[in-house]
Formats: structure tokens, sequence, C-alpha cells
């Protein structure tokens, strides 16, 4: 485990998933993009709506960190492929668990998704 910096001191903190949230697998023109993870090449698209509300957030000082189920070097190559690693505050490897004295839902926030086609929130 390596741990750059312990310490995230921005109050303006978002949780960005990478896999059909910043990149897109399953689209019409999937392919635009391809990432090499252990040697498996992935063809990906760019969710550019989601980018774009990103990269206002990331201009409004909101740090953003990317987590994937697939890992953390899953998420800093899919950025760095998308050229938005600009924008990572950190990378992590999505939590299976967390433990606190309350649920989720008492703390997380909002969720925040619009749709690759209309742009709609869903």
């Amino acid at each position: 485990m390596t741990v750059i910096d312990k310490r995230l001191e921005n109050e303006k903190v978002i949780m960005v998933d990478i896999d059909e949230t910043v990149c897109l697998h399953h689209c019409v023109n999937a392919g635009e993009f391809k990432v090499i993870y252990h040697s498996r090449i992935t063809r990906l698209n760019k969710h550019q709506i989601n980018i774009n509300l990103l990269d206002k957030l990331y201009r409004l000082n909101y740090a953003l960190i990317f987590w994937s189920a697939t890992g953390a070097e899953w998420a800093e190559l899919v950025c760095k492929a998308f050229d938005i690693d600009y924008m990572a505050s950190l990378y992590l490897t999505k939590p299976r668990y967390y433990i606190d004295d309350l649920p989720c839902q008492a703390w997380m926030g909002e969720r925040i998704y619009k749709d690759p086609v209309t742009g709609e929130e869903k």
C-alpha cells in the first residue's frame, strides 16, 4: 500500500466512480480510447457530459477522488487516457466496507449522474 499524503484539506470532496460514470464501455461508438491494463486492451469512450460537470466542479475547487472497484491503478489509467488526471486529488480502489457510527445515507450526500445521451440527471 502506498500513501502519498495522509491529509486532504478540502471540505468540498466528491467521490467519482470510473466505469460507466467517467468512461463508457457499452455505448454505440465504444472504442475511441484504448487503455491497457494487465496486458489487456479495453476500448472506451468518454462520458463527456459527466466529465464536463467534473471540470466545472474542479474549477470551483472541489477535491475529486476517482475510484473504481477494479482498482486505483485502473482509475488513474483511465483519467490519464482521457487527459483529465489534472483534476484528481487521489485515486482509490472502491471500498467494500466502511466503519462509522452512522449509515452512509446520513453523511454521503447527493448522488449526481447525468445520462450520456440526454444529459438528464438520473
